[in-house]
């Protein structure tokens, strides 16, 4: 058949093999290699469900489902059925069968409830795994398959007889060995026949009566059982014998149990081949990286998916052969395109595209994901039919045209069994008999009668009524399967013995002839409704409605090519591709380049369709459609075949040389143009499927490319016609307006990646400063209670001790002035937010330089100079502090200025100092503690410098910081006082009062 034919076209077979190679048990590799398509969408939606459970688990789990210990144990079953006796491995793998499944039962229900599986519980949820007949057959067969002495009472004592037997024979012979050792080959004991013997040396076989059983090969052995054993080796047989038959009634007893549950454990057997199935499934559209398709409704206005689609068995052989790189392909039909025409040059990818195709819709039809990006759409093809010339197969066969016609008459015939089908099942207003027959006549799977075998026409009547059965049977003598061809005689139904009900539907049958209406005669059409009820009539208006007109009669607006709302270069490619017929001639004989193209039109359909007329939901694949023959008549019979595809199957892809095909897409909306891309300059294919562009020929550019003679080429093209190059430089400008759009859609694309970078870091940024906001308001908060209690404990103290000592007016204006100073210390008049310091790198920070675009880390403190040293990698290197920045982009404050400034800044600082010592002195509110102050004396300037930074940052909460420099020559002091002049946290600063250090100490106070 052509679905049969379609399969080994797709090369189908390798990838079951493929999927073979993910299965656990024998008997999934065995269904795998024999894998069934599905005939209905409900039967893929569950195969499909199966697959996604099982993947989930895949994807979520270290380990999958587990199969262990199941094994093939079909034949075991019938075997037993028939009454044999398994032997023991044959139980010993039934018994590790039922814990098997018993165990992937279990593992299943456990995951239930944690990853909301459904449809795996439904399938293991009436399992009978039989535990006792497990442990029954363990408790008599032992690992090796032997059946063990605990099996009967009456094995153990056979087999305690056996065994002292045997060590009486084994003395006996031990003693002969001894005594007659010179006539001893070699002193052991061996068996022949069951049989204990011993080794004589043949001149010497009289030292040793007995029976000769045996010699080696070169005859100087004799194998003889001493006379002295002969009956001990008759006992031994009889118990061996006796034995034998009671292993043989234990395996009996077992097989009798197995043979009563025989149903249950095929059906054990069938479902952990199911979720076998389901399970390499998964595991081989996990390997792939496949996405999961959904099936979109034929009669909407979804479009068929598929982006960045890959050839599965080209995949498989580039990460398991070697092969090159796969290059995807992106699949993008929206309705109502019924036909996609593919064109472009010989190597391109054109046949690979057709098999990519057919794969995917085949893989989504058994239950597998497909290998594109989510999400994946497409219809659900009831048929997939291809007729591909295998020119890149490993078994290269070139067909003929009238072969390629053979398996399109095939192709046609099997879409109008769907049709006649659908049509023939409409029988909404039959009669309760009638509605039986037809869902009998559906479970038989009556579509296709010609090729039906004796086999398929017999139906299945188990459950028919009797009536039914004798209807069946006259349907069967008189073959009214297709009444085309019918002879009077077989037309002229037999209806004795018939109901009523059943003779009026064989008249309406006979009236009607409604089958196949196409090539009906004007008689025949004219149905006869003498006698019809209501409904029947209805019917039949119905079926006359739905006759297929033919077109041959239209009229010449018709005929005329709509070209609104099309763009500038896509209405000169139809116009050039109607006046020009620009056939591809890479692979034409001379004869068949010499086209007639005088006052030729593409004609438009000869088929028009009524509105709700039902496609048959079938995916034709068909590879250089029309070739084999004259172009001429070739490219007239594709276009003919083409509009016949579009008003009957769901979707058509064709790929072809002929330039009268890229302009259908331009008179009919149900026809699409693609082409696969090739690069002129290297004379490579890119294997890239462009959508709504034909191909270019590029035979001549090839040609010469190759080195073929410019006179030959141009003669070649003064042939072919200036139009040919007009096309072709549309289609090109085409390309090239594409190519630009498709760069900008890149460059906007990675632009769009970049913004939502920065956005994220900005978020993540901004997120993280909130953080430490909220910080550090509850540390502000932890710090403002801890001050309001030193407070609170201050002033109780002094109330305490106004309490405790006498009370004068000089006591209580000492308490007064001490309440005061704790009010002074803890409510400053003015409290200002503290600003962020400037970045000033430490030792140890990570710094970056923008200059060498390096990240480095601080070994030294800027010095006198704004220069530290820095590392990153292996290298080191002295830099000025205008050449750095923070992590987060801040630059650094220099804090080295001109000599005039200096000198300025220092007499300003001395004289503010001055003026604001006596302040400081008279106001006695500065009070120093070890938390708000800081010894530098000893230190270098840019090593004090980075010491009162931090000190700095400590003393916000205290308003002040005194700053132990001591005098010496005073550079320390003035460094520092330079440094407290720019820094953003340091409001103004002073020296010391002279009891409190002076000129050795400056008080910087904080904003």
């Amino acid at each position: 058949m052509i679905q049969s034919e379609t399969l080994e076209l797709l090369e189908w077979p390798r990838l079951c093999q493929h999927l073979a190679t993910f299965t656990a048990t024998k008997l999934g590799a065995i269904a795998t290699h024999h894998l069934q398509i599905p005939s209905t969408r409900a039967e893929t939606i569950q195969l499909l469900a199966q697959t996604q459970e099982v993947y989930k688990l895949e994807t979520l789990l270290t380990q999958g489902l587990s199969f262990d210990g199941i094994e093939d144990i079909g034949d075991s079953l019938e075997r037993s059925e028939l009454g044999g006796i398994l032997s023991g491995g044959e139980l010993l793998g039934i018994a590790t069968t039922l814990a098997g499944v018993r165990k992937l039962r279990r593992a299943i229900d456990g995951y239930e409830s944690e990853y909301e599986l459904s449809v795996l519980p439904e399938l293991v949820a009436d399992l009978r795994t039989y535990p006792e007949l497990e442990q029954e057959i363990h408790r008599c067969i032992d690992d090796r398959g032997d059946v063990t002495d605990r099996a009967s009472p009456k094995l153990a004592g056979i087999r305690e007889k056996m065994h002292h037997l045997r060590d009486r024979i084994d003395n006996i012979l031990r003693g002969i060995l001894q005594r007659k050792a010179n006539a001893i080959q070699q002193p052991i004991i061996t068996q022949r026949g069951d049989r204990f013997v011993i080794p004589v040396k043949a001149p010497q076989k009289d030292a040793v009566p007995g029976i000769v059983h045996d010699t080696s090969t070169t005859g100087s052995t004799l194998y003889i059982e001493p006379n002295t054993v002969v009956n001990l080796n008759n006992q031994m047989r009889q118990l061996q014998r006796q034995a034998q038959r009671e292993e043989e009634a234990i395996r009996q007893a077992l097989t009798e149990q197995v043979a009563e549950v025989k149903e249950d454990l095929e059906q054990l057997l069938a479902i952990a081949t199911i979720i076998d199935l389901a399970t390499a499934r998964a595991r081989y559209s996990l390997w792939l990286g496949a996405n999961p398709p959904q099936f979109t409704d034929p009669d909407s206005d979804q479009p068929m998916t598929m982006r960045q689609l890959r050839h599965p068995l080209l995949v498989w052989q580039q990460q398991h052969e070697q092969g090159s790189s796969v290059v995807p392909i992106d699949v993008n039909v929206r309705p109502p395109v019924r036909v996609v025409a593919i064109t472009g040059p010989n190597t391109g990818g054109k046949t690979v595209t057709l098999k990519t195709l057919g794969l995917a819709a085949l893989m989504a039809k058994v239950g597998l994901f497909i290998p594109a990006n989510d999400p994946v759409e497409l219809p659900w093809f009831e048929q997939i039919l291809a007729d591909i010339g295998d020119e890149q197969s490993l078994e290269q066969s070139l067909s003929t045209f009238s072969g390629h016609i053979r398996r399109i008459i095939r192709i046609l015939e099997s879409i109008e069994g769907t049709l006649n089908w659908e049509q023939g099942t409409v029988i909404d207003d039959f009669s309760e008999d009638e509605n039986k027959l037809k869902v009998k006549s559906q479970k038989s799977k009556l579509i296709e009668g010609d090729d039906f075998s004796g086999n398929e026409n017999n139906l299945e009547v188990d459950n028919l009524s009797e009536d039914e059965n004798k209807l069946k049977v006259k349907i069967q003598n008189s073959k009214v399967i297709e009444g085309d061809d019918f002879s009077e005689d077989e037309n002229n139904l037999e209806v004795d013995n018939l109901s009523e009900d059943e003779n009026k539907l064989k008249v309406k049958i006979q009236n009607s002839k409604v089958i196949e209406g196409d090539d009906f005669s004007e008689d025949e059409n004219n149905l006869e409704v003498d006698n019809l009820s209501e409904n029947e009539n209805q019917l039949k208006v119905k079926l006359q409605n739905s006759k297929v007109i033919e077109g041959d009669d239209l009229s010449e607006d018709e005929n005329n090519l709509e070209v609104d709302n099309l763009s500038d270069n896509e209405n000169k490619l139809k116009v050039k591709l109607q006046n020009s017929k620009v056939i591809e001639g890479d692979d034409l004989s001379g004869n068949e380049n010499n086209l007639e193209v005088d006052n030729y039109d593409v004609p438009s359909s000869p088929f028009p369709v009524e509105e709700n007329f039902r496609l048959s939901p079938t995916l034709v694949l068909l590879d250089e459609v029309g070739a084999g023959t004259d172009p001429t008549e070739g490219s007239a019979l594709a276009i003919s075949l083409l509009q016949y595809l579009a008003d009957n199957a769901l979707l058509t892809v064709a790929t072809t040389h002929f330039g009268e095909l890229k302009a259908l897409k331009y008179e009919d909306e149900r026809f699409e143009n693609a082409s696969v891309e090739f690069d002129t300059n290297s004379l490579q294919p890119t294997y890239r499927l462009l959508w709504g562009i034909p191909g270019r020929s590029n035979a001549m550019t090839i040609a010469g490319r190759l080195g073929l003679k410019q006179d030959i080429i141009d003669r070649a093209q003064d042939y072919v016609g200036g139009d040919s190059e007009d096309v072709n430089q549309v289609i090109a400008g085409l390309e090239e307006q594409r190519q630009k759009q498709e760069t900008k859609a890149k460059e906007a694309s990675e632009l769009l990646q970049e913004t939502e970078y920065l956005h994220r870091e900005v978020a993540r940024k901004a997120s993280a400063l909130k953080e430490r906001e909220r910080e550090l308001k509850l540390a502000q908060e932890v710090a403002v209670q801890e001050k309001i209690a030193e407070a609170k404990a201050e002033i109780a103290t002094v109330i305490r001790n106004l309490q405790q000592g006498p009370l004068t007016a000089r006591n209580a204006q000492k308490a007064t002035n001490a309440i005061n100073e704790i009010s002074e210390k803890y409510l400053p008049s003015r409290t200002p937010p503290p600003k962020k310091p400037s970045f000033m790198p430490k030792e140890g920070d990570r710094i970056r330089i923008p200059k060498i675009g390096q990240t480095a880390e601080v070994l030294t403190a800027a010095n006198e100079n704004d220069e530290l040293t820095v590392k990153f990698g292996i290298m080191k290197m002295t830099v000025n502090l205008r050449e750095i920045e923070s992590l987060d982009g801040e630059k650094v404050e220099s804090f080295k200025k001109s000599k005039n400034v200096e000198s300025q800044k220092s007499k300003k600082s001395e004289s503010k100092s001055k003026e604001s010592q006596s302040e400081v002195t008279s106001s006695g509110l500065a009070v120093r503690t070890s938390q708000n102050s800081i010894d530098i004396r000893g230190s270098r300037v840019a090593d004090a410098q980075i010491e009162v930074d931090r000190a700095l940052s400590k003393a916000i909460e205290y308003g002040l910081l005194w700053i132990i420099h001591g005098k010496g020559t005073g550079k320390l002091r003035q460094g520092i006082h330079e440094f407290l002049q720019e820094h953003p946290l340091v409001e103004r600063y002073e020296l010391a009062a002279r009891n409190d250090g002076g000129s050795g100490v400056t008080i910087a106070h904080l904003k």
